[in-house]
C-alpha cells in the first residue's frame, strides 16, 4: 500500500508499505535491486525516501530474511546505518554492528539480513561531501574509507548524533507540507545529516575483512555462479556440489556462514521467487500448474500451502492480480 505525497516537488518524498519484494525494490528511486526472500512468511515492508538533487536518505524495515543484492545510485557516495539493536547482518564478508557505518562499494553489493531488519542509507554527491568535509576541517576523511565496502567503526556518541539528525529529518518530512517549510527539510537533508555523517566517520576506523577459508569460498563462488547462470531452471544440491568441487558438508557450511540457510533452503527460495515473478508477469490464460512445473513444483496442493505460508496468498491470487482476473 503506497502512501506517497506526489505533490511535493522539492524535496521528493515517498512513504509506502509493501507486501511484495519486487514492488518494494522497484519503488526505491535510483537503486538497481535484486532481493530474494530466504524464509517463509508474509512480507511486511516499510519505506521512507527523501531526496533532492544532491542528497537522498532512504529508511527501510521488513519482516522477513533477505539476500540483498544490487547496485546503489550511480554518481554518488552511499553509506548505510543499521537500526539500533538490529543483529545478525552479513555485509561484504563482515558482521557489522549498530556502531558501524557501512560503506557501499562502487560496484554491486551483497548483504544478508534477518527478519526485523531496520536501516537507513545516505547518498550524497562526491563534490558536495568533499566541500562539506573541507568546511568542517576534516578534508581527508573520505580518502581514508575502504572502497571495497568494509564498515567503519565509529564513536558511539557521534553515531547517536547522526541518528538524532535522521530522526529529526524524518519528523520534518512526515509533517510536510502542513507545518514545515521545504527549505528547512532541504537544509536538514543536505547539510545537517551529511555533516553528522562526516563527523562520525572522522571518529572511526575501517574494520578489515576476514575472508572465509579459501577452498570453501571458492566452492561457494562456483555454486552461486552456477545458480545465477541457470536462474530460469531448478538446480539440485547434489549437482551443485559437483560444480562447486566440494563436499556436501563444506557447501552446507559455506551457505550457512554466508546466508544463514542450507543450500537446499536457498535453492527452494530461488524457485519460489522465480515462480512468483513468473506469476506476476503472466498473461491472461496462463495456468498456475504450467508455471509451477517449470520451476520443479509438481504437487499443486502442497505448493498452494507452501506458497501461502511464504507469501501470504495463494499462487492463483498472484496470477489473478497479474492477469486482471477476479480471485
Amino acid at each position: 500500500m503506497v502512501e506517497a505525497k506526489p505533490e511535493l516537488a522539492s524535496p521528493l518524498l515517498l512513504q509506502a508499505r509493501f507486501g511484495d519484494i519486487d514492488e518494494f525494490a522497484e519503488a526505491i528511486r535510483g537503486w538497481d535491486l535484486d532481493w530474494r526472500q530466504l524464509d517463509a512468511g508474509r512480507l511486511e515492508a516499510k519505506l521512507l525516501q527523501i531526496q533532492t538533487e544532491m542528497a537522498a536518505v532512504t529508511q527501510v524495515s521488513f519482516s522477513r530474511q533477505f539476500l540483498q543484492m544490487g547496485g546503489c545510485p550511480p554518481g554518488v557516495r552511499t553509506f548505510g546505518l543499521i537500526g539500533e539493536g538490529v543483529e545478525e547482518l552479513h555485509w561484504c564478508d563482515t558482521r557489522p554492528t549498530d556502531s558501524d557505518i557501512l560503506l557501499f562499494p562502487g560496484s554491486d553489493y551483497e548483504s544478508v539480513s534477518k527478519p526485523g531488519f531496520r536501516g537507513s542509507t545516505l547518498s550524497f554527491s562526491e563534490e558536495h561531501l568533499a566541500g562539506l568535509a573541507e568546511t568542517l576541517g576534516i578534508p581527508h576523511v573520505l580518502d581514508s574509507l575502504d572502497p571495497s565496502g568494509s564498515p567503519a567503526t565509529c564513536d558511539r556518541e557521534a553515531i547517536s548524533v547522526l541518528r538524532n539528525r535522521l530522526r529529526r529529518l524524518r519528523r520534518r518530512a512526515e509533517s510536510l507540507p502542513e507545518s514545515v517549510t521545504f527549505a528547512a527539510t532541504r537544509y536538514e537533508l543536505e547539510f545537517e545529516v551529511p555533516a553528522a555523517l562526516l563527523t562520525a566517520l572522522s571518529s572511526g576506523s575501517v574494520r578489515p575483512r576476514r575472508p572465509p577459508a579459501a577452498r570453501r569460498a571458492a566452492g561457494l563462488r562456483r555454486a552461486l555462479a552456477h545458480i545465477e547462470e541457470r536462474r530460469d531452471e531448478p538446480v539440485r544440491v547434489r549437482d551443485l556440489c559437483k560444480i562447486a568441487g566440494v563436499s556436501w558438508r563444506t557447501l552446507d557450511y559455506a551457505f550457512r556462514e554466508r546466508f544463514g540457510v542450507t543450500p537446499k533452503r536457498y535453492l527452494v527460495s530461488i524457485r519460489f521467487e522465480g515462480l512468483r515473478r513468473d506469476l506476476r508477469r503472466a498473461s491472461s490464460g496462463t495456468k498456475v500448474a504450467d508455471l509451477a512445473n517449470r520451476w520443479g513444483f509438481w504437487h499443486m496442493g502442497q505448493l498452494a500451502a507452501d506458497y501461502r505460508r511464504r507469501f501470504g496468498e495463494l499462487p492463483s491470487a498472484t496470477l489473478g492480480k497479474a492477469s486482471g482476473r477476479p480471485v
